[in-house]
């Protein structure tokens, strides 16, 4: 059942970290019913018994999956009691055009026609998932800032090791532009560390220049690099790495000025 799990998970995720989910819409009646059948049908949900799923719900259609998908609040009665929760679902049969060997491990007790609920959240709105769905996104976000930083320092730091100097980015991915006749192979893959990614502008701050010898460029005395979230709902902090191996972060979405390669006062230490 791990590929349901992650099946679940890529509904709810977006690469670039920079999705809103939309509002919820009623959803079309047949569609409903076949979603609350296909809800009775998942194990989890249905270990317990006596749950009768209500085939009025709202929802979306997943953004995130090349075949067709749902995710819908759904309420049922159980002891007398109405509960709600958040359900995803696909389609089998499409999802295993896209993904072929779908079909073959998915249990023909749990689909209703072409659907299966891949996941259900229990004690959940619609909202409420939304919410958390955006504060994991922007977890994700902030934690790939970080790794983006920890990435240039250390390859920074090797670069040092040999050169004496550290360098700028295309001395990274290429030390031969920078060090004539290196063999050195390159210390960072530049597509790695795209300028925008995951919610993030990345910027790399170069310090002053430092004289090479002979044909030696793009040699530098310190450096800065930066991880700034284009939107505040991408992430709750902007992120600095230096060349004292240092990182910090600044609540917000902006980062202070960045002078001679180095992280700004204000900017806070993290462990």
């Amino acid at each position: 059942m791990l590929i349901l799990a992650a099946l679940a998970l890529a509904v709810a995720q977006d690469a670039d970290g920079g999705m809103d989910v939309p509002p919820p819409r009623t959803v079309p009646t047949e569609l409903a019913t076949r979603f609350a059948g296909a809800v009775r049908r998942n194990p989890a949900f249905a270990a317990v018994a006596g749950r009768a799923v209500q085939p009025d719900m709202v929802g979306i259609v997943s953004p995130a999956l090349d075949a067709p998908g749902w995710i819908v609040e759904i309420h049922w009665r159980e002891k007398g009691k109405v509960r709600s929760g958040v359900a995803m679902l696909f389609d089998v049969p499409a999802m295993e055009k896209v993904k072929p060997g779908t079909e073959k491990i998915i249990p023909l007790a749990m689909r209703e026609g072409p659907w299966i609920a891949a996941k259900v959240f229990e004690d959940l709105t619609f909202a409420s998932w939304a919410e958390q769905t955006q504060e994991q996104r922007r977890s994700g976000n902030e934690i790939m800032a970080q790794s983006a930083i920890r990435v240039i320092s250390t390859s920074q730091a090797v670069f040092q090791s040999m050169s004496d100097s550290y360098g700028e980015m295309r001395c990274l991915s290429q030390p031969a532009s920078c060090l004539p006749g290196s063999k050195e192979p390159a210390m960072l893959d530049a597509s790695l560390v795209p300028h925008e990614k995951f919610g993030y502008r990345r910027t790399f701050h170069p310090g002053a220049s430092v004289k090479g010898k002979g044909k030696q460029t793009g040699l530098i005395a310190t450096w800065a690099y930066t991880a700034v979230p284009l939107d505040p709902k991408f992430g709750r902090q902007a992120f600095c790495g230096d060349s004292t191996g240092s990182m910090c972060a600044v609540e917000g979405a902006t980062m202070p000025p960045v002078i001679g390669g180095a992280c700004p006062k204000g900017c806070q230490p993290l462990p």
